[in-house]
C-alpha cells in the first residue's frame, strides 16, 4: 500500500494503483485501460480551456464581457 496526499490505495487482485493519478488527483487506479481514459479526459479539459484563451483576450482587449 502506497500513502500520497493522504489517500491509502490497498492493492487489488494483486495490483498496485497507477502512481501519478493517486498522487495528483488521490485517486485509486488500478488498470491502464481507466488510466487511459484518465488521460484523455484531463487532456481535453486543457485543451478546451486552451481554446477559449482567444476569445478571453478578445474581450479583455474590447473591455466588453
Amino acid at each position: 500500500m502506497s500513502t500520497v496526499v493522504g489517500v491509502v490505495c490497498p492493492e487489488q487482485n494483486g495490483k498496485t494503483s497507477i502512481w501519478w493519478a493517486e498522487s495528483l488527483f488521490g485517486q485509486c487506479i488500478y488498470s491502464y485501460w481507466n488510466a487511459f481514459s484518465a488521460a484523455f479526459g484531463i487532456m481535453s479539459i486543457v485543451l478546451w480551456v486552451f481554446a477559449l484563451l482567444p476569445q478571453v483576450h478578445e474581450n479583455w482587449r474590447r473591455r466588453s464581457t
